[in-house]
């Protein structure tokens, strides 16, 4: 496979935007979407909360998987990041609410002032986005 030429102009909306995985340990429960925000220094994911839990239908993940692409000029290169969504027995993850009580938004803080597994819960895999194989070991990587 060819790389894209260096010259490539990447639109930055597509790239606030990120794949959501959920799971119960290993277990791959469902797909969603998230966007980042930033605010003061902080990026904040923000998805759907029936993404992180959802009592009718018997959704608990444990944690959730977004991909990030590392390479601005080859979007096929990313990486996979593990976030644990509770902590203790408590949510990392914030209910959005409005004047009307809670509504169905969900975010949690990570990335930027993310430092370590021991910090924050998540953990990094190097993944391809052509084909979800681990980073290198697809023959096209």
């Amino acid at each position: 496979m060819s790389k894209p030429p260096k010259d490539l102009i990447i639109e930055p909306l597509l790239l606030a935007a990120t794949r959501v995985s959920t799971f119960d340990g290993n277990r791959l429960l469902t797909g969603a979407s998230g966007f980042f925000f930033e605010r003061e220094g902080r990026l904040f994911l923000v998805t759907s909360r029936h993404v992180v839990i959802d009592e009718p239908s018997k959704h608990f993940p444990d944690r959730i998987e977004i991909e990030l692409h590392t390479d601005a000029s080859n979007l096929t290169c990313s990486t996979g990041l593990s976030i644990l969504l509770y902590r203790e027995g408590k949510s990392v993850w914030r209910q959005g609410k409005d004047p009307g009580g809670e509504i169905d938004v969900a975010s949690n803080s990570s990335g930027r002032r993310c430092r370590s597994q021991s910090s924050c819960g998540a953990s990094r895999r190097r993944i391809c986005s052509m084909c979800s194989k681990r980073w290198k070991s697809a023959p096209h990587c």
